[in-house]
């Protein structure tokens, strides 16, 4: 008698952890307005993290630029710049100030400046030493971010154009598993010892207009599981540990049996 009121008092422990893991609906822009003027942030800014501004992507030192004169490839070659890296002849290194080495020209400070600033600076600069009205490009080589969490896939990933929004990269790498909290998404920015998190709520369509969700160099993305997801984890952990609980009573009642 007491083993089968043993036995059913943990049932019943298990069907009320059952019970008290409620249901999340994983619905994207449910009851939002793409019409609605945007008031408050889509994000918050947690508690604690700096306060950075909102700029567009910079060259910074450690980018490896890409240079290309649409007159001549050949009028700019990295063959003589100490700064071009093996793997890529055709790069140039930002070095640790803010500066990178070019062919005929020299040292040239682009760190702080945007693509297209730095483009600008690079046409005047050879227009003044070696070319006639230039049309030369300049790209960003090894942008790239780290998605960690709740996300399809998980790793670094290059951000193949300047300016990359959110709900890009989301797509790219096959959305958020169902585990997923879509409205706790956090993205890790600036300064890795005193970074800015912006907690981001995705569902909110109204995220998409904010220029702070177009992914910067070195921007680290955290998809926070459902709190559903983290009780079917805990409660796996318990049921598992009731199973062993149950086995050994078993196993005590067999032996008790056997031995009367």
């Amino acid at each position: 008698m007491k083993y089968i009121f043993v036995k059913t008092f943990f049932l019943l422990l298990i069907v009320q952890l059952l019970s008290s893991c409620g249901t999340e609906k994983n619905i994207l822009f449910a009851g939002k307005d793409i019409n609605t003027v945007i008031t408050t942030p889509v994000f918050e800014v947690e508690k604690g993290s700096e306060i950075l501004p909102d700029k567009v992507q910079t060259i910074k030192p450690g980018d490896e630029l890409i240079l290309r004169n649409l007159q001549n490839d050949g009028l700019i070659s990295s063959t003589n710049s100490a700064s071009a890296t093996a793997s890529s002849p055709s790069g140039y290194m930002v070095q640790s100030d803010s500066t990178t080495v070019l062919p005929v020209i020299g040292k040239v400070k682009l760190g702080g400046l945007t693509r297209k600033q730095a483009e600008l600076e690079i046409n005047a600069l050879y227009q003044k030493t070696l070319l006639k009205n230039p049309l030369i490009t300049l790209s960003i080589n090894n942008l790239h971010v780290t998605l960690l969490g709740e996300f399809s896939q998980q790793g670094n990933y290059p951000l193949k154009k300047e300016q990359t929004h959110l709900v890009e990269l989301i797509g790219e790498v096959g959305g958020l598993k169902p585990t997923a909290n879509p409205q706790r998404i956090k993205i890790i920015r600036g300064n890795p010892a005193n970074p800015q998190i912006l907690l981001v709520d995705i569902t909110d369509i109204n995220f998409m207009k904010d220029k702070r969700m177009y992914l910067q160099q070195n921007d680290i993305l955290y998809a926070e599981p459902r709190k559903s997801a983290q009780n079917a984890e805990k409660l796996t952990k318990v049921s598992t540990l009731v199973s062993v609980g149950l086995t050994l009573i078993n196993t005590i009642f067999l032996i008790y049996n056997f031995s009367r």
